[in-house]
């Protein structure tokens, strides 16, 4: 009966050694699966091709993940580009309060309803442009 060897035997036997499989007489082969020391190698090759199985999900999924944060990330930066490239005129108090949140919701991802929330929006990418 072919078995492989989850441990290598205690008491001095070298000859079996652990992931090894080896093909035993049926009564020596039962009496190592009762201790736990092998187990058949049908099983064997059964729970290595689980493993293989469960390591390819955890690799695919790992990898959809990291395509999900670059693709987030190449996103982020190109709406950062794009903002840059929006003038922001040096003097704001002439604008109406329309414009101003206009140009503050071209500027940011929040929800601008105010004047007081498109000056914040604006001072937050000004400061993002001219950091000090």
């Amino acid at each position: 009966m072919k078995v492989k060897m989850l441990v290598t035997p205690p008491g001095g036997r070298r000859e079996f050694e652990k992931g090894e499989t080896y093909d035993l007489e049926e009564s020596y082969a039962k009496k190592f699966i009762s201790r736990s020391w092998a187990e058949p190698a049908d099983k064997a090759a059964e729970r290595a091709a689980k493993e293989e199985q469960e390591r390819s999900a955890a690799t695919a999924k790992a990898k959809t993940e990291q395509e999900a944060r670059d693709k987030a990330a190449a996103q982020l930066a190109a709406r950062l580009e794009a903002r840059g490239k929006i003038m922001i005129p040096a003097d704001i108090s002439n604008l109406s309060a329309g414009d101003v949140i206009k140009l503050a919701q071209s500027l940011s991802d929040d929800q601008i309803k105010t004047p007081d929330d498109a000056m914040k929006a604006i001072e937050t990418e000004k400061a993002r442009r001219n950091p000090t």
